[in-house]
C-alpha cells in the first residue's frame, strides 16, 4: 500500500466512518440501480469500500440466500458492521489485496473509494477486481465523473489528494467488459455516477474463422 492507503487505514477511514455513520440511507442510488436491473440476480456479492456493510445487508434481504462479503480500510466501520450484521462476512483489507479466491463473486461493488487510491496502486486494484469477478458477472462502480481527469486536495485531510475520473473506463479498455447501464447526478468536479458493467469474455472476444 502507498502513502494514501496508509493514511486512510490509520486515520481517514475511521474519520469518514465517524462523519457518515448517522447519514440517511433510506434512499441509495447504488441499490436503486442494482434492484431495478432485471439482469442482476446475484448469489455471491462483494463490496469493496463497504463501510459497516449496511448496503450488503439490504442486498442480502433482497436476494435471499446471497453470500455477501465486504472489505474496508476502516477498522471501526468493520467492527461496527460485524456487531450489527452478523450474517455478513466483513474484513479489513486494501482494494489492491482483498484476499478472496479467483472467480468468487458474480456481483462486485466499488463503493466510492477509487478517487483516493494511490496512483501506483490503481491497476493493481483493477486486476484484483477482475480476478475475483466471475465471467458473466456484474461490476457496479460508484465514483466521481468529472468532465476531465484531474487531481486536487482532499477537503478532510491535506495530506491526501483526490483523483477524479470515469473509473469505468479502466475496465472498458478490456473488451470483456460490456456497458450495461449508467446513472449520473450533480455537476462539475462533484458530479457522481454509477456505472454497471457486465463481464462477458465471449461477447467481448467473438471468435472468427
Amino acid at each position: 500500500m502507498g502513502k494514501q492507503s496508509n493514511i486512510v487505514q490509520t486515520v481517514e477511514g475511521d474519520a469518514w466512518h465517524a462523519r457518515n455513520k448517522s447519514a440517511d440511507r433510506s434512499s441509495d442510488p447504488v441499490l436503486h440501480q442494482i434492484f431495478t436491473n432485471p439482469n442482476i440476480n446475484p448469489t455471491t456479492v462483494l463490496e469493496i469500500g463497504c463501510g459497516t456493510g449496511w448496503r450488503l445487508a439490504r442486498i442480502m434481504d433482497r436476494y435471499y440466500g446471497a453470500d455477501c462479503r465486504g472489505c474496508d480500510l476502516s477498522w471501526e466501520a468493520i467492527e461496527a458492521g460485524r456487531n450489527r450484521y452478523k450474517r455478513l462476512g466483513l474484513r479489513v483489507a486494501s482494494a489492491d489485496s482483498i484476499g478472496y479466491p479467483n472467480d468468487s463473486f458474480d456481483l462486485v461493488i466499488l463503493g466510492f473509494f477509487m478517487y483516493l487510491v494511490d496512483r501506483e496502486d490503481l491497476f493493481r486494484v483493477v486486476a484484483e477486481v477482475d480476478r475475483v469477478l466471475r465471467d458473466k458477472g456484474f461490476l457496479v462502480i460508484h465514483d466521481f465523473l468529472p468532465d476531465e481527469p484531474h487531481s486536487r486536495d482532499y477537503a478532510h485531510d491535506p495530506r491526501l489528494s483526490t483523483y477524479k475520473m470515469g473509473y469505468h473506463q479502466l475496465f472498458m479498455a478490456n473488451p470483456s467488459y460490456q456497458f450495461e447501464a449508467a446513472h449520473a447526478w450533480g455537476g462539475g468536479d462533484d458530479r457522481e455516477a454509477i456505472h454497471i458493467l457486465r463481464k462477458d469474455h465471449s461477447a467481448g472476444w467473438p471468435r472468427r474463422a
